[in-house]
């Protein structure tokens, strides 16, 4: 029993330190390819200047590399945010979980309008969290279910909590949108995994496996169910406060 407790936590120190040199590469590429990107999208510019009236093929051209340069800057931009996510520093303490959700979901109608969301926020209670990072996962998974239900014509969002033992609770996210198969969940939390075609959805395909890895850090877990056209619920877990 020993020798296997022993071999269980080489093998994590091993992957924490292989996590972290992996964090810290795609940091640091991340910030070397900036600069010959700005350089790409400079010398566009200069060049649609310059021509005054380009051919219509050189301006199928141009358009076409400068909408590959911010295609690339939103990769970048991606990776840096999923480097920050274990990087930055997790500040565990009690969070009004209600409070936050409803900030999500008003900061997600002023940028989207929420003139046909139908919203229903059950109770929700204090949890232990890093208030930030769990900011940001509310804001993944709630502009996920936006995006996802927008082609229904009533679209509808619950978020909801239930308890569960051990002092935990889960927090759904369910959508009406269109699903995706089941077969492939386990696709969904890796980095620029994409169920959809590029052109049917816009996005990264980062903002789960950021999700994903701030919960981690929580010690938590996230998993997802769905249909094809019969929406998608996330689920993730999270503490109790003591109080709650």
């Amino acid at each position: 029993m020993r020798e296997a407790q022993e071999r269980l936590a080489a093998a994590t120190a091993a992957l924490d330190a292989a996590t972290q040199e992996l964090d810290a590469f795609s940091y640091a590429v991340s910030h070397d390819l900036r600069a010959p990107l700005r350089h790409i999208d400079g010398f566009v510019r200069l060049l649609q200047d310059e021509l005054a009236e380009p051919s219509p093929k050189a301006a199928h051209y141009m358009a076409t590399i400068a909408a590959a340069a911010r295609r690339m800057g939103g990769l970048i931009d991606d990776l840096l945010a999923l480097s920050r996510a274990s990087r930055q520093s997790l500040e565990l303490r009690e969070v009004d979980l209600a409070a936050l959700v409803r900030e999500v979901v008003e900061k997600s109608g002023i940028e989207e309008g929420d003139e046909k969301v139908q919203w229903t926020v059950g109770a929700l209670p204090r949890v232990m969290a890093d208030r930030v990072l769990m900011r940001g996962v509310l804001e993944r998974l709630v502009s996920n279910a936006r995006k996802f239900s927008r082609l229904n014509p009533q679209p509808c969002i619950e978020i909801r909590a239930r308890p569960v033992p051990r002092g935990t609770v889960e927090i759904s996210v369910r959508d009406n949108g269109v699903g995706f198969d089941p077969r492939l969940r386990d696709r969904l939390f890796g980095v620029f995994q994409r169920l959809h075609a590029e052109g049917e959805f816009e996005g990264g395909g980062t903002g789960l496996a950021i999700a994903r890895r701030i919960l981690h850090r929580h010690g938590q877990r996230i998993w997802a169910e769905a249909e094809p056209g019969r929406g998608a619920v996330f689920t993730f877990t999270l503490d109790l406060a003591p109080s709650a």
